[in-house]
This record gives C-alpha cells, structure tokens and sequence, in this order.
C-alpha cells in the first residue's frame, strides 16, 4: 500500500464524473453516496457507484473509497451490502463521532468480506472525525481517541471548516483559516 497525496470527491450520482474522474491524476477516488448527492438521487447513486466499480479490476489504480450515508446505519449497511468490496479499497465513515460507530461498520464489513470471500479486515475505513464538534470535544469523544478497531488500518481526515460551522471561535486569533482546493472546471 503506498501513500496516497490526492484524494479526489466525486457525486456518486454521476456516472460521467467518475469516469472523468479516472484521468485526473488523484492517487485515490472517493466516490460519495452522502452530502454530494441529494436525498431524492440516493437510490440511483449507489447503483451508479456499483456499476462503476463492477466494471474495474480489483487491481485498479486509482484506489476507489466510498463515502456511506453513515449517519443513517440502516441506509450505510445496505450501502456496504449492495457495494462491490473486491474492487474497494476502503469505506469512508462521515461525521463520526463516537468509538462505537466504527467498531458497528468494522463489524459490518467483517461479515461482508466473509460473505463475499474476502479476506476479513482488507477493506480500509477512514472515520472523519472533523465534521462535527462533537468528535472532538463532545462527550463521546474520548472514546476516538482509542482509534480504529483491530484488524481496520487507521486513518483520520476531513474538513476543519465543518468544525468552525458546528462551534464557532469566541475571538479572532481562535479562527483557522482554511483555503479550499481549486475547483477543477472540467469535472
């Protein structure tokens, strides 16, 4: 497993996107069936990301992460049920927030590669515990600091702006500024 530098957002409800996507010299893909895609278009995205995947290698480079409707366990596992996992090499759990939710889709995935022949704790998860202040200051917080269950590698990213919205800074020397990546207008 190398480095990855890059990592690129597409809408899973975009089929064009994701190809296109493919070119745009990302080290790793993560095709999102939560925020970039609106509620009415859930159903057509997962389908659009598992079509997408299907016609991959398992061996594809760049690596394909999936952002689940993690906040929603019921629609997150029939997410990770309906999802190719031999062409995944990780699953992205938005807005976490407490130890337990990442040992709940660790579990999931357990019994998914199982189902599917995989090796049990091959597929990555990457908790994003920026997304909601609670994370990191809440009273549930603590319990991230353990880190990723056994047998999932560990991985921490996200969007500090997320963090500013949820708690706003008292004084101005408490701001983060944050510069977002330029936009690809091809995309």
């Amino acid at each position: 497993m190398s480095t990855l530098r890059a990592y690129l957002f597409v809408p899973g409800d975009a089929p064009r996107k994701m190809d296109k996507a493919l070119t745009a010299g990302a080290d790793a893909l993560i095709l999102d069936l939560e925020d970039s895609v609106a509620p009415a278009r859930k159903a057509d995205a997962l389908t659009a990301v598992a079509a997408f995947l299907d016609a991959r290698p398992a061996d594809a480079m760049p690596e394909f992460w999936v952002r689940v409707n993690a906040a929603e366990p019921t629609a997150a596992l029939a997410e990770l049920a309906a999802l190719p996992l031999a062409r995944i090499a990780g699953i992205v759990h938005p807005k976490l927030e407490r130890h337990d939710q990442l040992e709940r889709m660790g579990a999931w995935l357990d019994a998914l590669e199982a189902r599917d022949g995989l090796p049990v704790g091959g597929t990555r998860l990457l908790g994003i515990v920026t997304e909601t202040a609670d994370a990191l200051v809440g009273e549930h917080g603590s319990s991230l600091a353990r880190g990723h269950p056994p047998a999932r590698p560990p991985g921490r990213a996200g969007r500090p702006k997320d963090l500013l919205m949820a708690r706003p800074a008292k004084r101005s020397k408490d701001l983060l500024i944050v510069r977002p990546a330029r936009r690809s207008k091809d995309l």
